[in-house]
């Protein structure tokens, strides 16, 4: 995590409730997540009504808005030829 913030890597964690990765969640950066936020660009979120594979439609959707979101954040490099 340290090196994917020296990098500046937008890091989004998604979890389904109730979901065992949690538990390795807690254990790493605190049941709230407290430890996670002193990294910039890293944030976590717990999707209601979500399995583990994301498969109903609102999970599927806030995986690929949490996708888009950290894609945004992301800074063009040099030589990058969308711009």
């Amino acid at each position: 995590f340290r090196q994917l913030a020296r990098r500046k890597v937008p890091v989004r964690l998604l979890y389904s409730a109730g979901d065992v990765g949690l538990e390795e969640f807690g254990h790493f950066f605190g049941a709230e997540g407290q430890r996670l936020r002193s990294f910039q660009r890293m944030s976590h979120a717990v999707i209601a009504g979500a399995d583990h594979n994301f498969t109903p439609a609102h999970a599927r959707q806030a995986y690929l808005t949490a996708l888009t979101d950290a894609a945004a954040l992301l800074e063009p490099r040099d030589g990058d030829l969308s711009r």
